[in-house]
């Protein structure tokens, strides 16, 4: 062939991968879109046993794709609402459920695939219903991944007919270890680049369409390379996590090693049965994938636990695993309870705010990288406890609940929005400072010193925020009073510091670029105190308050006995005594220092 036809075919060829991708990509986000809280809501109710927990990551995966739900898991567990005891089962079951969506791809239906995106764009185009508009690009992504197989097995036949594939693919032949082992090293490498086995799988079917393969033992060892090479996604995202969280993503990599290597032992019985399950060479490729996964999910789900211990063993860290949520759905029945789980939440939720802020500082001052990407994770997870708890206040809502407990939902609600913003904030912050990097703008050791002291007033109001959400407190009104007197001692501060830098930039002694950022950095810490003292102001509301009359009083006004256990299993006893601490977040406040 021609330089000429060799750039075009490859074009083709790298463009019909690109509208699968894309294709994918549309409709993993489409089901995120219609099924996002109520993922959150199965994980929840599934994640308490191995097998339930296996099924909810089936479904899961099967919707959205083992990397992203990977990458929600991982997402789940840094925000502390999941274990990695918990969270294992469901990275099995996604593994599965992934598999089982490429079953579907696997069907020759590709002549459909302008029939599909039609439907798709009009559907989109006329709804006006948001769920509606969300199925049309459903169905577009639909098209577009059979559009992109389709293009790229129009791309192969060439190469086909030129007995290329015939040279590459001789030395991916599972029958001899060499070949076993660098078909596996293949797959893994392009699953890698692309970071999606389901692409790699996608390429795979277009290849088996062109007749490019010709035994199963071509093939075997490649889809053995996807399991491992989709492992990559959750790394990735697991950077910047607390420890269990990137646990999990290691745990993604083992479970994929683990059942790699019994699939190698067992590659003579495979060779047998799979082929048997049918002649089609996109059909092998495609229960490949799915057998595979699901004899080694049957292998390690009931040790689960002791695989989370092996785990951890291998991944050693002197870091306490983050704090677990407190909203129990049973605490519902008993509707008091369930708000001072959300008061829990809600704290926990205002230190990984502070900690964000922190952090960001840190960005600042010494420049670290670490500390930007923590930043960038600690918002992702102060998003999703935002839309945790906000879950979670409108159930309680719907229950028969007195007029107070109506009233404090929604001072409740309106703070988990305030510390929702904190958490925008401290992401602005980073964006500033890497402007500020960007520009090369490096303000004087007096300037650096007062932004300083001026966050760290921020930080003790922060503090101050974050203790006044302890459902302890016998008087939220005082709480929220000391931090409004902190704020006023802040604001004398940056007002302070303000009027400085402007005589610098007055006097030249700094140029206006400088001025600009300097402003930026207090504006931020100025909107980051008056969110704390909007919560302050939520406080003070005389309906701010729990009673404890009514903890394990059930809704609609159940008869309150005590027997030291409330309606939904929590100890009463502890909001009479000290042992009020086991809710609160054990080294919380030590944590925020790291």
């Amino acid at each position: 062939m021609t330089a000429s036809q060799w750039f075009f075919l490859f074009a083709t060829l790298a463009g019909g991968l690109g509208l699968f991708i894309f294709g994918m990509r549309m409709l993993t986000q489409g089901l995120q879109a219609l099924a996002g809280a109520r993922l959150r809501t199965l994980l929840s109710r599934l994640t308490k046993r191995k097998l339930s927990g296996a099924a909810a990551g089936t479904i899961i995966g099967a919707l959205v794709m083992s990397g992203t739900s990977t990458v929600m898991l991982v997402g789940f567990i840094n925000a502390g609402l999941l274990s990695l005891e918990a969270a294992i089962p469901v990275m099995i079951g996604n593994n599965l459920g992934t598999t089982l969506t490429l079953q579907l791809f696997a069907f020759n239906i590709g002549k459909y695939c302008y029939l599909a995106i039609a439907i798709g764009f009009f559907t989109n185009l006329i709804s006006r219903n948001s769920t509606v508009r969300e199925l049309g690009l459903m169905i577009i992504g639909i098209g577009l991944l059979f559009l992109g197989m389709n293009t790229m097995s129009l791309a192969v036949e060439p190469l086909k007919a030129g007995g290329y594939f015939e040279n590459l693919l001789k030395f991916t032949d599972g029958s001899t270890v060499i070949g076993m082992l660098l078909g596996v090293l293949l797959g893994a490498l392009v699953t890698a680049t692309l970071q999606s086995s389901g692409a790699t799988i996608g390429m795979m079917f277009a290849l088996a369409h062109a007749g490019a393969f010709t035994s199963f033992n071509q093939v075997f060892p490649l889809v053995l390379g996807t399991h491992i090479g989709t492992t990559v996604v959750g790394l990735l995202a697991s950077l910047g996590t607390n420890i269990e969280a990137r646990r999990l993503a290691v745990s993604h990599l083992s479970f994929n090693i683990i059942g790699t290597i019994i699939a190698i032992v067992m590659f003579p019985l495979y060779a047998k049965v799979i082929p048997l399950m049918g002649d089609a060479m996109v059909r092998q490729i495609a229960n490949s994938h799915t057998v595979v996964q699901l004899f080694t999910g049957i292998v390690i789900l009931p040790f689960s636990t002791v695989f989370a211990a092996f785990v951890r063993k291998i991944t050693p860290s002197s870091s306490e695993p983050v704090t677990l949520g407190h909203l129990e759905e049973d605490y519902l029945e008993t509707p008091e309870t369930a708000i001072v789980a959300v008061l829990q939440e809600t704290r926990r939720m205002a230190n990984l705010a502070r900690k964000m802020v922190r952090q960001a500082m840190g960005f600042m001052v010494m420049r670290s990288s670490d500390k930007m990407n923590a930043v960038l994770q600690g918002e992702d997870s102060v998003d999703l406890l935002h839309s945790t708890i906000t879950d979670y206040l409108f159930q309680l809502s719907q229950r028969p609940i007195s007029r107070r407990q109506a009233v404090i939902l929604q001072h409740l609600q309106r703070t988990v929005s305030e510390i929702e913003r904190i958490g925008d904030h401290a992401e602005k912050l980073i964006e500033i400072v890497r402007e500020k990097n960007e520009r090369k703008v490096w303000f004087d050791d007096e300037s650096l010193r007062l932004l300083v002291d001026l966050y760290q007033k921020a930080d003790g109001i922060l503090s101050l925020m974050v203790e006044s959400l302890n459902p302890r407190n016998q008087s939220f009104e005082a709480c929220g009073q000391a931090i409004i007197e902190a704020r006023e001692e802040y604001e004398k501060l940056s007002s302070k510091i303000r009027a400085r830098y402007i005589d610098r930039v007055l006097s030249r002694e700094d140029d206006a670029t400088h001025g600009i950022i300097h402003e930026n950095i207090t504006t931020v810490l100025d909107k980051i105190v008056s969110h704390s003292r909007n919560i302050a102001t939520e406080e003070q509301s005389p309906h701010f308050k729990v009673k404890v009359t009514k903890l394990g009083q059930k809704t609609g006004g159940g008869d309150y006995v005590y027997q030291g256990k409330g309606a939904a299993g929590i100890d009463l006893s502890i909001f009479q005594t000290q042992e009020l601490d086991r809710l609160d977040d054990g080294d919380m406040l030590k944590d925020s220092q790291d």
